[in-house]
């Protein structure tokens, strides 16, 4: 599981800078078909949102740091965060 995390992570950092890069399909066993299906959903997020999500789940920011280095409100970071939770969440409905 934690190399599971490790490996998501890493490949969620890599697409940081890409909007809708196509994940390779390489492995079919039912712990990568999770990851998966994770990093697509994370994916599938409005590119803002994403951005925002990430920062603050996989850089570990603050939403008061997210906001200054994204020139946003602080209200904005929460929207941002909560609407890529409430889309994980029913995307991933079934694996939670």
């Amino acid at each position: 599981m934690l190399t599971s995390l490790v490996r998501m992570r890493a490949r969620i950092a890599r697409l940081q800078s890409i909007d809708r890069w196509p994940l390779p399909r390489l492995v079919r066993d039912p712990e990568s078909e999770r990851v998966r299906r994770i990093e697509d959903a994370i994916v599938s997020l409005p590119p803002q949102t994403r951005e925002v999500f990430m920062m603050h789940r996989f850089e570990n920011l603050g939403y008061d740091r997210i906001a200054h280095r994204l020139d946003l409100s602080i209200a904005d970071v929460e929207r941002h965060i909560a609407k890529a939770l409430l889309r994980l969440c029913h995307a991933l409905e079934d694996i939670l």
